[in-house]
């Protein structure tokens, strides 16, 4: 995933060591001086890495996925199919979860620095709001029928009925100790909280309350949006059934949402849920992920069937990338039983529909339903874009097209994705492949050159040895095993740290983690020593 603090890398000489360490050894090899030898007992003062890519290289590499794009025209099913080796298009429709399903996403920016203490939603919108009761869970998987994902009680407030919330008016629901649900009202988020704090409700009682738009509808919907981003002129979410509500996020910038806000009580702690449809979500995350900007390098032509530039099918792969995750995701249990995803890096960054811009809907609304489904594909049939098997390269329109036959058996696969795979992607749940499309595309143009191909870093020695903890001081490391893909010999599997008070063997990832770099490709460079002085004669 993308991130938005960029490393600068400078070329450098390509090493090829199969260890991490390729000390220069002066004076013909001797290493004999007292001096250096001292110093080699205490271990390096900064040690310095050089590596490639970000994360553990598994699935797609999203500057690889635009080199593909813009240097070899790929389209972006033959993008998918390269990085996701042993799956085939399908369409969710097949599935029998509609078009355009409901999911459920975790707001985190709402939760502790630990993940656990929940705080209280806090909701506003320039329209009418309803709050009801929630009659039922919140979806996890993902599922067609808005009557499951937004099913509301009709025993809400006085009498039955649902309370309206008027224009430009902030509600703060808090989880009391019964396990029910207080509203805070108060005119900006702010007030609303004070409220709270002062413990003078609008309404007690409510059960997992769901707040919805104008008169009980969803709220900012996409259900225009396919018309207008099917001429490539959508926008954000469009807002049929109103404006969207707005989370007022702690320390942050209200996040708008086209859907509905949903309180939950998990395990006594508060959670806030935005409630979505699927292609709403996927243009959100596209957007958060993949810079809309990258849709308009290269050529139009060959590409450019859709008549656009050819990095836009780096938005389309992402786009069906995001869509196969999240159903994947959900299916499998999604996050911790009570909701489909998160919307950070531990799944997937959504930061609702105030970052969508047209181009992110446009790879939403081309790809709609399109996934990645397990097992390979039977002769003969054609993939989401109407192209086959062995034609994906050469021809067959993004988007569109003929929908593949009903496969009740199928499942959709988690296909993850990373900033930069830094050449080659890694062996795990997809077939580990080269990826020419890595490298930079222009050079200094930030979003048009990938930092994480080749980068740097420099650790401090007592910042690592904190990090790697009970070691003491670190003074060697001994690569114990690499992949053998790539330069430097490939990603780090295992490698041994040996520090002052002892020694530990660690996965290559976890070493990464521990000392900052941005993947397990890597390898510990050391500038020349200089050459031992003389020895002096004794006198």
């Amino acid at each position: 995933m993308l991130v938005s603090a960029v490393l600068v890398s400078t070329a450098i000489t390509a090493l090829a060591c199969p260890t991490l360490a390729c000390p220069t050894l002066a004076g013909g090899g001797r290493v004999a001086a007292p001096l250096r030898a001292e110093a080699a007992a205490r271990g390096p003062a900064v040690w310095r890495f050089v590596g490639h890519g970000t994360g553990d290289g598994d699935g797609m590499g999203q500057w690889g996925a635009l080199g593909d794009a813009v240097r070899l025209h790929w389209r972006y099913q033959r993008i998918l199919a390269h990085f996701y080796g042993g799956t085939r298009a399908g369409n969710i429709g097949s599935l029998g979860l509609g078009s355009d399903p409901w999911l459920s996403v975790l707001v985190t920016t709402n939760l502790d620095a630990a993940g656990v203490r929940g705080y209280d939603p806090v909701v506003t919108s320039s329209g009418t709001m309803t709050l009801a009761s929630s009659a039922g869970a919140p979806p996890v998987a993902p599922t067609a029928a808005p009557s499951a994902a937004l099913a509301v009680s009709a025993e809400t407030g006085p009498g039955g009925r649902s309370l309206v919330v008027p224009p430009n008016t902030a509600v703060d629901l808090h989880l009391e100790r019964d396990g029910t649900w207080s509203a805070f009202e108060g005119r900006s988020c702010g007030v609303a909280r004070r409220e709270a704090a002062r413990g003078s409700p609008s309404a007690t009682g409510l059960h997992d309350p769901v707040l919805l738009g104008v008169g009980g509808a969803v709220a900012g919907t996409a259900a225009t949006a396919a018309a207008t981003a099917g001429a490539g002129q959508g926008g954000a979410s469009s807002a049929a059934s109103g404006p969207p509500l707005r989370i007022c996020r702690r320390g942050g910038t209200p996040e708008s949402v086209p859907g509905a806000i949903e309180a939950v009580d998990h395990l006594g702690y508060e959670r806030t849920l935005a409630v979505v449809q699927m292609q709403d979500y996927v243009a959100g995350v596209v957007a958060a992920e993949m810079p809309a900007a990258w849709a308009t390098l290269g050529p139009v032509a060959p590409v450019g069937a859709q008549g656009l530039p050819a990095g836009f099918q780096a938005l389309e792969a992402q786009a069906v990338a995001v869509r196969s995750y999240a159903v994947a995701y959900g299916r499998s249990g999604g996050w911790n039983g009570y909701a489909t995803i998160c919307d950070s890096v531990l799944c997937q960054v959504y930061a609702g529909s105030g970052v969508v811009s047209a181009v992110d809907v446009s790879a939403a609304q081309r790809t709609a339903g399109q996934v990645r489904l397990a097992g390979a594909r039977a002769a003969g049939v054609t993939d989401s874009s109407g192209a086959s098997a062995g034609s994906r390269a050469g021809s067959g329109a993004s988007g569109g097209g003929a929908t593949p036959s009903p496969d009740s058996g199928a499942s959709v696969t988690a296909t993850p994705y990373s900033a930069s795979t830094g050449g080659w992607t890694s062996a795990g749940a997809f077939p580990a492949v080269p990826d020419r499309g890595d490298a930079c595309l222009e050079r200094g143009v930030s979003w048009a050159c990938n930092p994480y191909h080749l980068w740097r870093v420099a650790v401090p020695t007592a910042a690592l040895s904190r990090a790697l903890g009970g070691l003491g001081r670190l003074l060697r490391l001994r690569v114990i095993e690499r992949n053998g893909l790539g330069a430097l010999g490939g990603r780090v599997l295992r490698l041994e740290v040996i520090g002052s008070a002892g020694h530990r063997t660690l996965s290559g990832l976890s070493f990464a983690a521990a000392a900052g770099l941005p993947s397990n490709w890597f390898a510990e460079t050391r500038p020349p020593q200089s050459p031992a002085p003389p020895a002096t004669a004794a006198t």
